[in-house]
């Protein structure tokens, strides 16, 4: 899920090529849906979006236009639903699923972007 998230953040982007700085983009009722940094053109450094009720949804770093380090998307309440990390564009080690209560559900182990392990709670 991520990575789809990564993916059309960089192809939004580099369709409307915006301006080098801070660049936001609203939901149609007013609340910001995505906050980001333009370098060079490229996506570079913290990248959120928002849930249409102005929750947190998604918040990863962005370097030379990959996905890098920890990532985390929320539930519509502003509960974490995952969190994983990214290397070079790629969820790399230990991702946790967590319900809308706050409860972890599940883990995952990436290597190399690649599913290595899945485990889920009951």
């Amino acid at each position: 899920m991520k990575r789809l998230l990564t993916i059309l953040c960089l192809v939004l982007l580099s369709s409307c090529s915006p301006p080098d700085g801070p660049y936001e983009t609203f939901h149609d009722n007013g609340q910001l849906s995505f906050r980001g940094n333009i370098v060079d053109g490229e996506p570079n450094g913290l990248f959120e979006y928002f849930h249409d009720n102005g929750q947190l949804e998604f918040r990863g770093d962005v370097v030379d236009g990959k996905g890098e380090g920890l990532f985390e998307t929320f539930h519509e309440n502003g509960r974490l639903r995952l969190r994983g990390n990214n290397v070079d564009g790629e969820t790399d080690g230990l991702s946790e699923y967590f319900d809308e209560n706050g409860n972890l559900t599940g883990t995952e182990t990436y290597r190399n972007g690649e599913l290595v392990e899945e485990n889920n709670n009951p």
